[in-house]
């Protein structure tokens, strides 16, 4: 303040980006207007940004894997005959549209979706490749691929702005 009770400068607001320290003013200058100008301290926590990333990563992988699945699980359809050479198969029961899953792996930070062995055993890796299953000849019939590809360009989106 200067001895008229004012302050030296006018600006309706003092905005250090780089400063050290924060704490916040306020006050009304002589010509009426409020005021403000803050000091602050920050300091930078490398492990707490590792945290948040690898959190950010884990959350964003499920989701993309979600979202992998869910493209693959519609692509399929229940019929009693085949499908075409090229297209998504169909299921008779739906045993292969609830045998592909997702599964985040935390420590090599990848996701892994696809069908089951568990739930439809080699069933899904003949329709995908084409291929013997049961003495059976199957064409290629990809699901998995062109679920991939159909959700390629959501991808980057999933992690913009994820780290908080």
């Amino acid at each position: 303040m200067d001895d008229k009770g004012g302050f030296p400068y006018e600006p309706s607001f003092l905005f250090f980006p780089y400063s050290s320290f924060c704490i916040l003013h306020s006050a009304f200058n002589p010509k009426g207007y409020l005021m403000f100008w803050f000091k602050g301290k920050s300091k930078f926590n490398p492990e707490k940004v590792k945290k948040a990333a690898k959190k950010a990563c884990f959350k964003n992988l499920g989701h993309a894997g979600a979202a992998i699945r869910l493209t693959a699980r519609r692509s399929i359809r229940k019929s009693k005959t085949a499908s075409l050479r090229d297209t998504p198969p169909h299921t008779r029961r739906g045993q292969l549209k609830r045998g592909i899953l997702y599964a985040v792996d935390k420590n090599k930070g990848s996701v892994i979706v696809g069908s089951a062995y568990t739930i439809v055993g080699q069933s899904g890796k003949a329709h995908e490749f084409g291929g013997k299953y049961k003495k059976q000849n199957y064409p290629r019939r990809r699901f998995m691929g062109p679920a991939l590809e159909k959700n390629e360009s959501k991808l980057p989106k999933m992690w913009k702005d994820s780290i908080k």
